[in-house]
């Protein structure tokens, strides 16, 4: 994954490029139609797997908004909505059919490596600290 790329394990293998740093966390819909991924160039990649007629298909975009490196992302429990943790401190959240950024439920001044979210709760885990918000 140093090279940007994301290989899959289908039988017929397929390479997903676009990031221009490392890709850090990947992350599946709920329905397995989508996977996000985190990267260091400070973009998250979007990759629609297949459509509503399950016919595969692997254009991409991008979405940027973190002051930074990205670490992590995670979907919503309806697929919906993404969330994004950077370098820059915050958790972000995105609404997918529009790429829209919607807020940042947390910005704690550290980078934030990894973190859970359950719809009320959201563990993170930062250089320095390690709580819920």
């Amino acid at each position: 994954m140093d090279s940007g790329a994301i290989r899959t394990g289908n039988t017929q293998p397929v390479i997903l490029r676009g990031h221009k740093g490392k890709i850090v966390d990947l992350a599946f819909s709920h329905d397995g139609k989508t996977l996000a991924s985190a990267s260091w160039d400070g973009s998250i990649g979007i990759w629609p797997l297949a459509d509503s007629a399950g016919d595969v298909s692997y254009s991409s975009r991008f979405i940027k908004g973190h002051e930074g490196p990205v670490n992590a992302v995670q979907f919503s429990d309806d697929d919906a909505f993404l969330y994004s943790a950077g370098q820059d401190g915050q958790v972000r959240y995105w609404r997918l059919a529009t790429d829209e950024y919607l807020k940042s439920p947390v910005r704690n001044g550290w980078g934030v490596s990894v973190f859970i979210i359950d719809e009320k709760l959201i563990w993170l885990h930062t250089v320095v600290l390690m709580g819920k918000w």
